[in-house]
């Protein structure tokens, strides 16, 4: 079922949050929320909570005009390889940690 779900797309619904219930899809390696609505960047760190998140999407909604959008997101997931279909460099890992 959904539980084991590993890529999750919903960009482009008007998401207004990043919901709890996402996170009972402990599978989840990839997620992509581009384009939609998400205001609180601290939302974001819920995604903790998926163990093996590796890649995520987050631009196109309004937390991504904030200052320190993506170091923010890299120091809040710091497993996450990909943000924004843009490879995490080591460099930005450590700048962000």
């Amino acid at each position: 079922p959904l539980r084991n779900c590993q890529w999750l797309d919903l960009s482009f619904n008007r998401l207004a949050s990043i919901e709890p219930a996402l996170l009972q899809l402990s599978q989840l390696k990839a997620l992509y929320l581009h384009k939609n609505l998400i205001k609180s960047l601290p939302s974001v760190e819920r995604l903790r909570k998926l163990p093996l998140l590796i890649s995520l999407t987050t631009n196109g909604n309004p937390i991504e005009a904030q200052k320190s959008y993506r170091n923010y997101v890299i120091g809040a997931l710091p497993r996450l390889r990909s943000l924004d279909q843009s490879s995490i460099i080591e460099e930005e890992s450590r700048a962000a940690g």
